[in-house]
């Protein structure tokens, strides 16, 4: 459910609240992921700005909470994203840039009994990226993604830095 207001004609407010069950069976590649079976929901709060035409200013803030069969498999906890996007010409060339960044932090219930029953796990998720939209004709633009991220987490298997790079094609039709 969501509500979406227009406070001034460059400036939009969204209140978002969405949830789902989720129900994982288990396999010979991941025997004990039904144990991550549960309730999920996120509330957030975003905001859209446009300062001048082509200049989009976005930003949220979020809650996300998680249980699960296996207590220590249940989380929950804030994060914050902001993006910036704008219209660029090079001669009479027109395309689009982003630019976003990302924070989340997320607690577990419980400790896990097979890593270290002694201390509960916290994982804190920094995420950086750029895209650049390249319209090639009217009706499909290439696409080029790089995305950062990083988990720090308290139980070192966890903790993982990504980097990745993405392109695709738009079709508009």
């Amino acid at each position: 459910m969501s509500a979406l207001f227009k406070l001034q004609p460059q400036l939009e407010v969204e209140l978002l609240a969405v949830g789902r069950y989720g129900d994982y069976q288990n396999s010979g590649f991941r025997p004990l992921v039904a144990d991550y079976s549960g309730a999920e929901w996120t509330a957030s709060l975003a905001a859209r700005y446009v300062p001048w035409p082509g200049l989009l200013v976005e930003g949220s803030v979020y809650y996300y909470g998680a249980d699960a069969r296996a207590d220590y498999y249940a989380r929950s906890g804030p994060g914050a994203l902001l993006a910036v996007s704008k219209d660029l010409r090079v001669g009479d060339y027109r395309f689009g840039a982003t630019l976003r960044g990302g924070l989340r932090h997320l607690s577990y219930n419980a400790p896990d009994p097979f890593i270290d029953p002694t201390r509960t796990r916290s994982d804190t998720f920094f995420n950086a990226g750029a895209v650049v939209t390249l319209p090639l004709s009217r009706d499909v633009s290439a696409i080029v993604q790089y995305n950062y991220l990083r988990n720090r987490s308290d139980y070192a298997v966890y903790s993982f830095t990504d980097h990745s790079v993405t392109a695709g094609l738009r079709l508009a039709f």
